[in-house]
C-alpha cells in the first residue's frame, strides 16, 4: 500500500534504493514488483514467507530462496547482483554459519545494514525514525520498510515520511543515495 508513495519520494530526490522482496507479496503484486525495478531500483530476495532463516534447515533456506526467485521472475523481475551473486537480506538479519553456507550455496550474497530506523516497531513516528537514520555516514546501508511481512497493506506511512526527511537532511550534506550494487562498485 505504501510502496508507490515511497517510489514517488525516491524519484523526487533522485535517490535509488534496494528493495528486498518477499516472494508471496511479489506473487500477489507482480505489477508493483516490475514498477520497483523499472524505476531503477535494485531488487533482492527476502525469502518467500519471511521465516527466521537461522532456525531453518539448509534445505528450507534453499526452498525459501528458490520459491521467492520463482515468484519474482514470474513477475518479470530479475534480482540484482554483486560479483555474479544475487542479493538476499535474511529476515531480521538473523543468520548463522549454516545459514550463510546455504545462502552462498544457492548463489546469493547476504546483505545487512549498518543503520536502522527501527520503523517496524509500533508507535514510531517519521521524526523518530528519521532521527535514528540522520546520523548515517558515507557508505552506510539504511534499513527501512515499505510493507509489513505479515500483511501487504500494513501501515508504513511513518517510514515513507521518514524517508522524505532523511533524503532532505542527508542530501543537504551532499550525500547521494545508491543501490547496494552501486555502493559495492563505488567501494571498488
Amino acid at each position: 500500500r505504501f510502496t508507490e508513495s515511497l517510489l514517488s519520494v525516491l524519484e523526487r530526490h533522485g535517490a535509488h534504493a534496494t528493495f528486498f522482496l518477499i516472494g508471496k507479496w511479489a506473487e500477489r503484486e507482480p505489477a508493483l514488483a516490475r514498477e520497483v525495478q523499472a524505476a531503477g531500483h535494485a531488487v533482492g530476495n527476502h525469502t518467500f514467507t519471511h521465516p527466521t532463516l537461522a532456525l531453518c534447515s539448509g534445505d528450507r533456506v534453499q526452498e525459501e530462496l528458490s520459491r521467492c526467485r520463482g515468484a519474482v521472475e514470474d513477475a518479470g523481475v530479475t534480482f540484482s547482483e554483486v560479483d555474479g551473486a544475487a542479493l538476499i537480506r535474511p529476515p531480521w538479519g538473523r543468520r548463522r554459519p549454516a545459514t550463510l553456507r546455504a545462502i552462498r550455496g544457492a548463489g546469493y550474497v547476504p546483505v545487512t545494514w549498518s543503520v536502522t530506523g527501527w520503523d517496524w516497531r509500533k508507535g514510531e513516528t517519521a521524526d523518530s525514525i528519521a532521527g535514528r537514520c540522520g546520523k548515517a555516514k558515507d557508505g552506510d546501508v539504511i534499513l527501512l520498510h515499505d510493507g509489513v511481512h505479515t500483511e501487504p497493506a500494513g501501515d508504513r506511512a511513518a517510514s515513507v515520511g521518514a524517508t522524505e526527511k532523511i533524503l532532505e537532511r542527508l542530501s543537504a550534506d551532499g550525500y547521494r543515495f545508491v543501490t547496494v550494487p552501486e555502493l559495492v562498485a563505488a567501494a571498488g
